[in-house]
């Protein structure tokens, strides 16, 4: 007779990250990394990214107050609500 043994929870989490682990490297092209590349591939230059972007001139600080248009405010709060929502 064989006795069948419990699984309990440290051995089920275990065994499950395990197998998440496997899943998700298989999924993630293991089989490409390990086929390798041909030479072709491995001479292409990598692109370069964009230049970043040039940053405007910094504004004054502390800036100043302005008294705001309440009924100005609540239009174009609608507008930009309703168009981008």
């Amino acid at each position: 007779m064989s006795e069948k043994k419990a699984l309990n929870r440290r051995e089920f989490i275990t065994k499950g990250g395990l197998a998440v682990a496997g899943a998700t490297l298989a999924a993630s092209g293991l089989s490409a990394v390990l086929t390798g590349c041909t030479p072709q591939q491995a001479q292409t230059p990598t692109p370069q990214p964009p230049a970043p972007p040039v940053q405007p001139e910094a504004l004054e600080w502390p800036m100043k107050w302005t008294k705001l248009d309440l009924d100005k405010v609540t239009e174009r709060s609608y507008a930009s609500y309703m168009q981008s929502g």
